[in-house]
């Protein structure tokens, strides 16, 4: 089960695509599908309520440098090299015109993988209907875990 997870996982197979496959693999004879769960919520553990952090004047979430790391080396099934150089980017982002709601993306790139592909991930994400009243409360995840990522390193499993 957990190679089929990680497949539904590396190619972003949608979750309609997968409740029909798990369908089909449960309605199966087969005693060996006869323990998948029949909804992809569930196979693939998405948890049912994210945990936010109020940062004023809206809410904060923190996806974390290190397991975005982690998974781009993962999810390419490469080694990573002795030393990681990431880049970190933050700006904000208007959702529609006829709103004030906006985000305000950490965003990272890991320049060690420029010659295999250059994905683009977050970090965490703000979002309110204006831009984070302190910026400091803002980041503060973010610069408390890059700070221990770059004195003690980071460990890929």
């Amino acid at each position: 089960m957990l190679s089929l997870r990680s497949w539904a996982i590396k190619y972003k197979i949608a979750h309609n695509a997968l409740n029909d496959l798990l369908k089909i693999l449960f309605g199966d004879s087969s005693s060996t599908f006869k323990n998948l769960p029949k909804d992809s919520r569930t196979f693939l553990n998405t948890p049912g309520q994210v945990c936010t952090r109020v940062v004023p004047p809206g809410k904060y979430y923190h996806f974390g440098l290190h397991k975005c790391i982690e998974f781009e080396y993962v999810n390419l099934n490469i080694i990573p090299p002795e030393e990681v150089v990431n880049a970190v980017n933050i700006d904000g982002l208007p959702l529609v015109k006829s709103s004030s709601s906006q985000f305000y993306p950490i965003l990272g790139i890991n320049k060690s993988l420029n010659r295999f592909q250059s994905n683009v991930f977050v970090v965490g994400i703000f979002h309110g209907y204006a831009k984070p009243e302190n910026f400091q409360d803002f980041l503060e995840e973010f610069v408390t875990e890059a700070t221990y990522l770059t004195s003690n390193g980071i460990s890929i499993l």
